[in-house]
């Protein structure tokens, strides 16, 4: 069969074509092309920045935030600058403000291997945690029904791999700043969070409990899916995004004492503001035109508005947290419209089928 002779094109349109690739592609042509190395390695900046430009806000900038702390030495960062710059600026800022990783480590192909890894696991993540939701949310309505393996649509992987890249970089910054006396940690909880709409802090919880859970307690829906789909388990239990997770805390004493989780600590700024969600406007966010918050703005689905409709409301007859168990466990913060209409999650009967729904959750 004949092939693309893409290594008997010019540097310049080689590189240009690398370019055009996200990070995952751009790394197996580097590995199947000395040549391509060396033109990377001569324009490194340039052409990491135009490969970076193909993924998908705000997942680009939270990935450059990860990267930086898996890249750069401990001593390049400090709590207090950390602190500052939460305090200041928006988290999806931190490329625009902060010196490229390719200017402070003297290894391009490197840095890129370690994005491209960094992508990977968390696509993988995605995807398996996905699935598992949908599965679950299956077996709860069809509890005689084999569920067939989840397709998820475009928009419901990026919801969740954002989630999972918020809540990552979230303990890489609160790991650097564990050293520190634990009265910084209301503090850098509130920096973090103002940065983030109401609807990612609730999605950044439900991805930090599915995350602990497995990891450690096994809660919530995790036993009943290991009953009916133990293939999904066996995918998680090969993460490297999970190995990962449990790294940063297993191989830090000052992490287990001191850092909160993402739930608890989003739960206790909620709490100190006196309101079930939290208000980016109350917080002192400010108002952003950038790229990044229209695209953001996408991820944001119907589920929020019913999440807020039935947890806000006092006239309401469900307890907002037996309520939000719903919402956490199920994954519903994630769902496209067309899920959850085949699913019948939509409607003025909501709220009763939610009660349902977590009470057959309860009982699995």
């Amino acid at each position: 069969m004949a092939t693309f002779p893409f290594v008997k094109l010019s540097g310049e349109l080689q590189l240009l074509i690398l370019g055009e690739c996200d990070p995952v592609t751009a790394g197996k042509l580097l590995d199947l092309n000395p040549l391509l190395q060396g033109l990377y390695i001569r324009y490194p900046d340039r052409v990491f920045r135009a490969i970076l430009s193909n993924v998908p806000e705000p997942a680009a900038a939270l990935a450059r935030v990860s990267l930086d702390f898996l890249t750069l030495a401990d001593e390049n960062f400090d709590a207090i600058p950390i602190m500052n710059f939460l305090r200041r600026y928006s988290l999806f800022e931190w490329c625009l403000l902060q010196p490229s990783p390719l200017d402070l480590v003297g290894d391009p192909l490197g840095v890129l291997s370690t994005m491209v890894d960094l992508f990977v696991e968390v696509d993988e993540a995605a995807r398996a945690i996905g699935e598992c939701w949908a599965a679950g949310v299956e077996t709860f309505l069809n509890p005689y029904m084999q569920p067939e393996p989840a397709a998820l649509s475009d928009t419901e992987h990026v919801r969740i791999a954002c989630s999972l890249w918020v809540v990552q970089v979230y303990y890489q910054m609160r790991v650097q700043c564990a050293p520190y006396p634990p009265e910084i940690s209301h503090d850098f909880s509130h920096a973090f969070l103002k940065g983030l709409e109401p609807w990612q802090v609730e999605q950044g919880r439900c991805i930090d409990r599915f995350v602990r859970a497995y990891c450690y307690e096994w809660t919530g829906s995790l036993h009943h899916i290991a009953n009916v789909r133990p293939s999904l388990l066996q995918q998680l239990s090969g993460s490297k995004y999970l190995s990962r997770f449990r790294s940063m805390f297993e191989e830090n004493t000052a992490a287990q004492k001191f850092v909160p989780h993402f739930s608890r600590a989003a739960g206790n700024v909620q709490r100190s503001h006196n309101n079930i969600h939290l208000d980016s406007n109350a917080l002192g966010n400010p108002a952003c035109d950038s790229k990044i918050s229209v695209i953001t703005e996408r991820l944001k689905n119907y589920a929020w508005t019913l999440y807020e409709v039935q947890v806000q409301e006092s006239q309401t007859h469900l307890n907002p947290d037996y309520e939000r168990q719903m919402f956490w466990n199920l994954g519903f913060l994630f769902w496209d419209a067309e899920r959850r209409i085949s699913t019948h999650s939509q409607g003025s009967d909501s709220p009763v089928l939610a009660n349902t729904l977590y009470a057959q959750f309860l009982h699995k």
